[in-house]
């Protein structure tokens, strides 16, 4: 006769679940070794998820949810990206992010119905934030300089201005065109493989579409930077080819690479000085 088996003890079954748990949703560190998978998760949500014409905070809150989960490599970092989008103006017409520094020079970010709420604590000071959430808008000293895409110049929040890879709100742009007739396509090919096979029956230059035409890609010397939870490191091109090899490492490592960046201390890619 089988023996009847045991059941396990509540302690035993609640230290399962918390070890199911811990490998579905390890514990998230935005400011280091989760920082490139939060900044990736935060872009999809720029780029799938209109700020400017969400009906509602919900909505946006919402489709901002939808996008991290289907995003992030690190479910644990779930939380801390859906908490930034909450914190935002996207859904509330006319609201705004206002930045107080207080007079012992410690500043906090919030919402506000208007700008003109946004007023400054008795021998503080205070400012509207550009950017829509919270996480963005303020650092120590107030309010945070805005990046200008296009002014030729890298800047914080920015993979690459003013190169021929670059797009017009200065993120890495494909780097392989496949020429069909009377037309062009742009695509992520950072492999000269996918470039062939999904190029075909039409020709295919490592470049970008202008005016409908294939324009192969010429780049000055220059460095990749990129932060991964090995560390940052720096790479030189000088050609094309030379280009396509690290970056592509870099985002298949879920990584935001930075052209032209230099490592800093904390292991992160930023401008040059």
């Amino acid at each position: 006769m089988w023996d009847k088996p045991s059941m396990p003890s509540m302690a035993a079954l609640a230290a399962m679940l918390l070890v199911l748990a811990s490998s579905v949703h390890a514990a998230c560190d935005p400011a280091a070794a989760d920082a490139p998978d939060v900044a990736t998760a935060r872009g999809a949500i720029a780029a799938n998820c209109d700020c400017a014409t969400a009906t509602s905070p919900a909505t946006y809150k919402r489709c901002a949810k939808d996008t991290a989960r289907a995003t992030l490599a690190n479910l644990g970092c779930l939380s801390t990206v859906v908490r930034c989008a909450a914190k935002s103006t996207c859904g509330r017409p006319g609201a705004a992010v206002c930045c107080k520094t207080n007079a012992a020079g410690e500043t906090k970010g919030s919402g506000v119905r208007s700008a003109s709420q946004c007023r400054a604590p008795r021998g503080g000071a205070a400012c509207v934030g550009v950017a829509t959430s919270v996480c963005d808008a303020c650092d120590a000293s107030g309010c945070v300089a805005p990046a200008v895409c296009g002014n030729g110049q890298l800047e914080e929040g920015e993979q690459c201005d003013g190169q021929g890879f670059c797009t017009a709100d200065c993120h890495i742009h494909a780097v392989g065109c496949c020429q069909g007739e009377n037309t062009c396509r742009d695509r992520q090919y950072f492999l000269s493989a996918d470039m062939y096979f999904s190029c075909q029956p039409d020709p295919y230059v490592r470049g970008t579409c202008t005016s409908g035409t294939c324009v192969p890609l010429v780049v000055e010397p220059d460095v990749v930077c990129c932060a991964t939870d090995a560390g940052c490191t720096t790479e030189p091109f000088s050609t094309a080819e030379g280009y396509h090899g690290p970056t592509y490492q870099c985002l298949f490592n879920r990584s935001q690479p930075m052209i032209g960046g230099v490592c800093g201390a904390d292991d992160r890619c930023h401008p040059p000085d």
